[in-house]
């Protein structure tokens, strides 16, 4: 992957916690993004999708959209490391 992609991924990711944000209540929200970050920073991309579609059933909210943005970020962990991961994390 290029260096060039980052933002693209990291703009995705922004913008799926956005909409969550605006759909859930704060408490939901923080556990919500809690759980996603957790199957991210420890989970291949291509299963990162199917643990947090999963987890969006249980946590009701659009598992299409949780699965990708889960993806998206385990993709930035696995292609530009644990530090950009992190990086990310601490942005929002």
């Amino acid at each position: 992957m290029e260096q060039r992609e980052l933002p693209w991924l990291k703009n995705k990711w922004r913008l799926f916690l956005k909409l969550l944000e605006e759909g859930v209540s704060r408490q939901n929200f923080n556990e919500i993004k809690k759980t996603l970050v957790e199957i991210a920073a420890i989970e291949s991309p291509s299963s990162a999708i199917d643990r947090a579609r999963e987890a969006a059933i249980l946590l009701d909210i659009p598992t299409e959209s949780a699965g990708k943005a889960t993806r998206w970020l385990a993709m930035i962990r696995r292609d530009y490391g644990q530090e950009a991961f992190d990086q990310i994390i601490a942005e929002r």
